[in-house]
């Protein structure tokens, strides 16, 4: 490679930094409500299987941490929490709202006493990790002129009760916000899985050359896993044992990784991965990060700090792979004379996002354009639909020019 190829590749590493970027800005941007709420901490009551309030109505602080939820220690024994958020209006706006970055399990909503959601089911997504917003109207007969007290019950199912970041204002504004993000964060994922089933199907009933086969099963597998990944996080049920679905987020997580670098050692020629180190790497790393998981069920008080060492581990790993196969594929994007460019790029994209989610898991990141905006989208579930497209794009030319041929 001379020193203008490495320039060139360079460039379309950079080109790529400047499609991702403004598009993180802008979805975040239109994804959530213009100010969320500040406060550093919330009180709540500890409520038994009955939603009974418990400990002769002692109140409970969950402190704010930075821009993810409110946390406190878990009350031993009690299912439920209680959270109280007052607020003050001067009783002009009657349309008022009340916006959850997450769905938290909200089973009763009550403002000043009256009942403003029933206990009701109110999501189509399942999630243990991952859940859609919520929104509630307030109804301008329960608003006051002055203090008011918005109380909701949730459901305490982890080792810590948590509430999510919120804001109260104008009903038509957060439910604007609430519709982007639903459809983000529930619709995008649903239509990723299937898109990329799909695409591996179409992958599956062709009959590649014997060449080809090893970068098609690495692109099947990195879109299978994505699609598990997807599922995992958002729609597997919350009654599964939150060990066995952490458990499968990092086995499928690891599995996109070395599949991202499995499919651009491939389909960039590169030599320097033995298939046989490949074959064998693809058996010892998923042990070597399930062993830890599966210690615990020796060593239960080890748990927490074994999960979060794992998971920790997982994030770097991908990452790492992750933005390799992206470098992989700008060389040899280069190298081949700017062959399938448009596809490579959009995969670049693909693995941007993979990497970025994992690091912003770990890091407090912030929108480059907009030091005040945290990003706290969880990208893999929305990266599916451009995943699956661009590569049956890539499956469209390779036909079309073998119909040429």
């Amino acid at each position: 490679m001379t020193l203008k190829r490495w320039i060139a590749v360079a460039a379309l590493l950079i080109a790529s930094q400047m499609i991702f970027w403004p598009t993180i800005h802008f979805v975040e941007q239109i994804s959530r409500p213009a100010k969320i709420d500040q406060r550093d901490s919330l009180e709540f009551q500890a409520l038994d299987a009955n939603r009974a309030v418990m400990n002769d109505g002692k109140r409970y602080t969950a402190k704010r941490d930075k821009q993810i939820a409110y946390y406190a220690p878990l009350v031993p024994n009690a299912p439920y929490a209680r959270f109280f958020i007052p607020f003050k209006t001067d009783g002009k706006n009657s349309d008022l709202g009340f916006y959850m970055s997450m769905r938290d399990d909200v089973v009763e909503a009550r403002l000043n006493g009256m009942i403003i959601q029933p206990e009701v089911t109110v999501s189509r997504q399942q999630g243990a990790v991952n859940t859609g917003p919520h929104f509630i109207p307030l109804p301008s007969t329960a608003v006051r002129s002055g203090e008011n007290i918005l109380s909701l019950d949730v459901v305490n199912d982890g080792s810590s009760t948590d509430f999510p970041l919120f804001a109260l204002g104008d009903a038509e504004n957060l439910s604007s916000a609430h519709r982007a993000r639903n459809l983000i964060l529930v619709d995008l994922p649903l239509a990723g899985v299937a898109i990329l089933l799909f695409t591996v199907l179409l992958c599956a009933v062709i009959d590649w050359p014997k060449e080809d086969r090893p970068r098609i099963r690495a692109i099947m597998l990195l879109l299978g896993l994505s699609a598990a990944s997807t599922v995992v996080l958002s729609y597997m049920p919350s009654g599964w044992p939150f060990m066995v679905t952490i458990g499968l987020y990092v086995l499928s997580s690891v599995g996109i990784g070395f599949a991202a670098l499995h499919y651009a050692h491939s389909d960039g020629k590169f030599s320097f991965l033995p298939a046989r180190l490949m074959r064998w790497v693809w058996i010892i790393v998923p042990i070597l990060f399930i062993l830890p998981m599966l210690w615990t069920m020796v060593d239960p008080s080890s748990a927490a700090l074994m999960v979060k060492a794992v998971a920790v581990s997982s994030f770097w790993f991908v990452s790492a792979l992750c933005i390799s196969a992206a470098i992989m594929l700008a060389i040899a994007t280069v190298r081949d004379g700017w062959a399938s460019w448009l596809e490579r790029l959009l995969l670049i994209l693909c693995l941007s996002f993979f990497a970025f989610d994992r690091l912003g898991t770990m890091f407090e990141l912030y929108s480059p354009f907009d030091s005040m905006m945290p990003l706290t989208l969880p990208w893999s579930p929305v990266i599916g639909v451009p995943l699956g497209l661009s590569i049956i794009l890539s499956l469209a030319k390779q036909a079309a020019d073998a119909r040429k041929t």
